[in-house]
């Protein structure tokens, strides 16, 4: 008898004396807790990887917790790109990639949550930059929630 909540038995083969299973809940076995992808990053002009390349097969969900600490800097604009293999070349998510967390004028921090549609997309990279990076330039932090949703 199968005691795993994630299959279950649909059959009997006799001539191999084995249960033939089925996979039933595919989303038991996904990691979903939120994990930090860049403790502090310095901000630059130009954009720049924040953390390593995150892995999302088996997820369609990206959802990230940003801290950003604008000092000097403005224009600080975030991109997820996408990428078909680990370290491969990396693309532009039509119409979701690039999100504005501070504009040309704000001064003020902001700590705000993005949800990024990673659809069928097996890796991404997430990159920072500041348009103005001022002279004590900002910082941001990054923590990272894989999901799935129908």
């Amino acid at each position: 008898m199968n005691n795993d909540l994630n299959s279950a038995v649909i059959g009997f083969q006799r001539k191999i004396n084995t249960n033939l299973e089925t996979l039933t809940n595919t989303t038991a076995a996904r990691d979903s807790s939120v994990s930090s992808l860049v403790t502090t990053q310095t901000l630059t002009g130009s954009y720049a990887n924040a953390g390593v390349e995150i892995n999302v097969i088996d997820y369609n969900r990206l959802g990230l917790y940003v801290a950003c600490d604008t000092n000097d800097s403005r224009s600080i604009t975030l991109q997820v790109l996408g990428s078909h293999t680990s370290g491969g070349t990396q693309y532009i998510i039509d119409g979701i990639s690039i999100k504005t967390i501070i504009d040309a004028v704000t001064t003020t921090d902001k700590n705000i949550y993005y949800e990024f549609d990673v659809g069928t997309i097996p890796y991404v990279q997430i990159q920072i930059k500041a348009g103005t990076v001022g002279a004590s330039p900002g910082t941001i932090t990054i923590h990272i929630d894989k999901k799935w949703r129908n």
